[in-house]
């Protein structure tokens, strides 16, 4: 549909037409409003995200906005091996926040590369298709550049990784840029004792906490989860190994996805945890959110 056809038949003005498009991706509202909106957003100067940009489309919008524009940047990893392929992308400078879907490591192998192409980048979210490697993922981390304050991990698998404790344990390599951490295992089932090379009810968590007290600025952890893996998520022993190390932390969210019967008892459960780990630090809160 062109969008003199949408404003047309809709009887939106311009104006509405503006705030609609800030909530899609550049791809997206062209698509719904065909080229004609990009005068439009260049006019405005309007923020944009752009989500898997081919040669043509980047060459087509470069003629059109500004490209400092572009502050967000969402790609799929399966579609290019090597940094050569993204070479199109280098005229977005001012790109604030990457997300990588279907993440393998290869692709982070070197960030003195993603630093150079993306100097003002605060924000990384990687998506991983199967199980996160941990020392892969250490690797990557311990490399990030101080502009980078925020990183986010969702997963689509979770094995026992107990075998990495030892290494994820040692003093070296910290992670001193990230100040928010989210690991999302939301629509995963985390490993039972049964599976644990150990037997630890809380094998999962014990590996996160391991990487995170490696992020001795960080202020805000927040786990997504479902009501199955909740309990498993707070072995009070765990966080407060967390909160002995890293000192800035204030705040602990654990987001629930779904309903859980027992609101009240969760609720107490995490007044019980806060009031413990405050005897530690008397700053650090701990929430626990249904969504």
């Amino acid at each position: 549909m062109q969008s003199f056809d949408f404003v047309t038949k809709t009887g939106l003005c311009w104006e509405i037409v503006l705030e609609i498009a800030t909530y899609l991706t550049l791809n997206d509202a062209v698509n719904t409003f065909s080229d004609n909106i990009l005068s439009l957003l260049c006019k405005h100067r309007t923020k944009l995200h752009l989500s898997n940009p081919s040669r043509v489309f980047i060459n087509m919008i470069c003629q059109k906005i500004e490209p400092e524009q572009i502050v967000s940047l969402r790609l799929n990893t399966i579609l290019f091996s090597s940094w050569s392929e993204l070479v199109p992308l280098d005229v977005f400078t001012n790109v604030i926040s990457l997300t990588l879907l279907s993440f393998q490591g290869r692709h982070l192998t070197n960030t003195n590369i993603y630093e150079r192409h993306f100097p003002k980048l605060i924000r990384l979210s990687l998506w991983y298709d199967n199980e996160v490697n941990f020392k892969r993922l250490n690797d990557i981390l311990k490399q990030l550049w101080k502009p980078i304050k925020n990183v986010e991990i969702h997963c689509e698998r979770a094995l026992c990784n107990h075998h990495l404790t030892d290494s994820l344990n040692t003093k070296s390599d910290q992670i001193l840029s990230v100040e928010y951490f989210l690991f999302d295992i939301g629509r995963v089932s985390l490993p039972s004792m049964n599976e644990c090379f150990e037997r630890h009810k809380s094998c999962f968590l014990m590996i996160i906490i391991n990487l995170m007290k490696k992020m001795l600025n960080i202020q805000h952890v927040h786990l997504i989860t479902n009501k199955h893996n909740l309990e498993k998520l707070l072995d009070i022993n765990e966080w407060k190994c967390l909160v002995n190390v890293c000192h800035q932390l204030k705040k602990i969210t654990v987001e629930v996805l779904g309903s859980i019967s027992e609101k009240e008892q969760w609720s107490q459960k995490a007044i019980e945890i806060q009031k413990i780990l405050q005897n530690y630090r008397q700053t650090v809160k701990l929430y626990i959110v249904c969504m």
